[in-house]
């Protein structure tokens, strides 16, 4: 959903929208489905997970699309 607001804007932040998603999907999808085979969920133990990897993630993904810049390979 995310990816097509970035549709007319530069390179760069494709690239940063399109790998925090994909490493947003990758940590969170197998943790849910875990979660909901064992014990019942609700939304609070949901949402502050997602909340604290939205707060790690973002600093990590903009250094590593800047130094991917640096390093001229976007």
């Amino acid at each position: 959903m995310v990816a097509t607001f970035a549709v007319g804007t530069g390179l760069i932040t494709k690239v940063f929208v399109v790998s925090s998603q994909a490493i947003f999907f990758a940590a969170s999808a197998p943790m849910v489905v875990d979660m909901f085979d064992d014990i019942p969920i609700r939304f609070r133990d949901l949402f502050l997970p997602f909340v604290m990897r939205t707060i790690i993630l973002i600093p990590i993904t903009k250094a590593l699309v800047c130094g991917a810049v640096y390093v001229a390979l976007l």
